[in-house]
């Protein structure tokens, strides 16, 4: 009786574990579709508008407060920890150590 309760109680935490990642095969090239990932081919879209937004690499902090910026914005500086939410209209700013912008990336 002991076994059947211990087969029972790992079958449902078999069940209970998240799906692995799985991979896509579409023509030669390989991705990979992890949960909560934005959609591949939304991947490198300038959809929150980092051409227009007149941000770019190598600006310091004091440069981009000075740039008016409509729309949700997320400054990421070394160490911060965010949120793997995806919004496509986000403009995300890379900062390094030296408060100056490495990355712009939308989500």
């Amino acid at each position: 009786m002991m076994r059947f309760v211990i087969l029972a109680a790992l079958v449902v935490l078999t069940a209970c574990q998240p799906a692995p990642p799985r991979a896509v095969r579409s023509g030669q090239a390989e991705a990979v579709v992890v949960r909560g990932a934005p959609p591949p081919s939304r991947v490198g879209a300038d959809t929150c508008g980092i051409a227009q937004s007149g941000i770019t690499v190598g600006m310091t902090r004091e440069q981009v407060m000075d740039v008016e910026i409509l729309g949700p914005v997320r400054v990421v500086r070394p160490g911060d920890v965010v949120t793997l939410d995806f919004l496509e209209n986000r403009l995300n700013i890379g900062m390094d150590d030296m408060d100056r912008v490495v990355r712009l990336t939308c989500g």
